[in-house]
């Protein structure tokens, strides 16, 4: 059994529209695909499923370099963490951390009492960050040391992400807020209102706040914080965000098997694909095909679309 949900989707290489010849179908995992994450390098690829393990993908070889096998249940987030290491997060409350071609964790971060949904690493690859439905972000050292508990939200804390220079974490609650957390200040977040329960976050490299969720909008707010526009991407919630590279457009996925592009210069909507995704990696961008996969496959889209 694949699961019901046709498809997970990695979205590579942003160009504006058309139509994107496919490069390979990735299979291996024995469930639904959870999360997914690009390499800076576009390399590799990392992703998480419903079977309880991470697959770590050759793009160059289009197959399968490595399983990873630690976690009890769904592993719903991954990250990959500058340096050489990579991070898995869990439906069973953990963080594993793992050193590249190890079968094993080399380490373990415990502290959440419900699911971790996201993860993000510093650019640095000093700091990794979890979210969780305990309401809780956890802030730790990759290298070793004490773990910093962020707290505030008032719901689930479904997305993270730092900003571009590393100097703030950005996350995204179901309780309608978006929180700016400076690192040099952590107790004095800034709070940001947005009218609707978020569920996906991601940051220009100008530093603008991208955010969406239940009532299918995009949000875009300031470095500081402050509301500077909307676009209505989709009728249901969105469950994912990515920014193109050249921070000029905006893919947006939405629960009902929708992707939209948005520009983000006049927040204007171009178009929609149909294919029904979990996440995108933080680094990819929007293609999507008009057919049927397995629930276990990654469609890859090639650079040059």
């Amino acid at each position: 059994m694949t699961g019901k949900l046709p498809l997970a989707v990695l979205l590579a290489a942003f160009t504006v529209l058309g139509t994107a010849p496919l490069s390979a179908q990735l299979q291996g995992h024995g469930g639904p695909i959870k999360s997914l994450v690009l390499s800076a390098d576009g390399a590799f690829a990392i992703s998480g499923s419903f079977d309880t393990s991470a697959i770590r993908w050759s793009l160059a070889k289009n197959s399968a370099e490595q399983v990873l096998r630690f976690h009890e249940s769904a592993v719903n987030a991954v990250v990959v963490i500058p340096g050489g290491k990579l991070a898995t997060g869990g439906e069973d409350g953990q963080v594993a951390i793992w050193n590249d071609g190890q079968a094993a964790p080399s380490t373990v971060l415990k502290g959440h009492t419900a699911p971790v949904v996201a993860l993000a690493a510093s650019p640095d690859g000093k700091w990794i960050a979890s979210a969780s439905w305990d309401r809780s972000i956890r802030l730790t050292p990759v290298g070793g040391g004490e773990t910093k508990v962020l707290q505030g939200h008032q719901d689930n804390v479904n997305a993270i992400a730092f900003t571009e220079d590393g100097s703030a974490l950005v996350s995204a609650g179901y309780d309608l807020t978006v929180r700016i957390w400076p690192l040099a200040k952590l107790d004095a977040p800034v709070t940001a209102q947005v009218p609707s329960p978020l569920n996906a976050i991601a940051i220009a490299r100008d530093g603008e706040i991208v955010v969406a969720g239940a009532d299918g909008k995009v949000y875009f707010l300031s470095p500081a914080g402050d509301m500077k526009g909307s676009a209505q991407a989709a009728e249901r919630p969105i469950i994912s965000l990515a920014v193109s590279p050249d921070g000029a457009f905006v893919a947006a996925a939405a629960i009902a098997g929708s992707v939209a592009i948005i520009e983000r210069k006049d927040r204007k909507v171009y178009g929609h694909w149909l294919a029904p995704v979990f996440r995108f990696g933080r680094s990819c961008s929007c293609r999507t095909a008009r057919r049927s996969f397995p629930a276990a496959t990654i469609v890859w889209y090639g650079a040059g679309m």
